[in-house]
């Protein structure tokens, strides 16, 4: 699978990366998802966030049209995503 994560913190970039024990291509990104960092998200398929990430309706329509297909959020809450877009475009949470 190829994914990519956002907003990485030093400090979980190890694990991450021993998580994955190279299963699956995964790129790590210390930026947070916006805009203008959402052009890293091409080809891929998953999308990692963090709590800090907002995942509006327009960013998960871009997420759509790039490959994206699930959303994994590393956060305790998951009020940051607009779950009613992520339906309509049949995107995973």
């Amino acid at each position: 699978m190829n994914a990519i994560a956002y907003n990485i913190q030093a400090k979980e970039k190890e694990l991450l990366v021993r998580a994955n024990a190279k299963r699956h291509k995964l790129t790590l990104i210390s930026n947070e998802l916006n805009a203008e960092t959402s052009t890293s998200s091409a080809w891929k398929e998953v999308v990692i966030i963090s709590e800090a990430d907002t995942l509006t309706a327009t960013l998960l329509e871009y997420l759509k049209k790039q490959g994206v297909r699930k959303i994994i959020t590393r956060s305790h809450s998951i009020e940051h995503i607009d779950h009613k877009a992520a339906k309509e475009l049949q995107i995973q949470i």
